[in-house]
């Protein structure tokens, strides 16, 4: 299901993508964003085509950073 970003849905339920990009957005502005030290990429999470453009920079932040990790 596409979701309409533009759309105020207070009791919708919150993509982990979209939660990502809230914090990558927020730590941003705080200058804060973590700095990579894992060296892992995102691809090598078997899901990630499934992830949306506007995400990809904001999970690749938190992957390379050892934040987000898994399969």
């Amino acid at each position: 299901m596409h979701q309409n970003h533009n759309l105020y849905a207070p009791n919708a339920e919150i993509t982990r993508q979209d939660m990502f990009t809230l914090l990558y957005n927020a730590l941003q502005v705080l200058g804060e964003l973590p700095a990579e030290k894992s060296g892992d990429v995102l691809e090598d999470f078997s899901d990630a085509g499934a992830i949306a453009d506007y995400a990809k920079d904001p999970i690749q932040t938190f992957v390379s950073a050892g934040i987000v990790s898994g399969s």
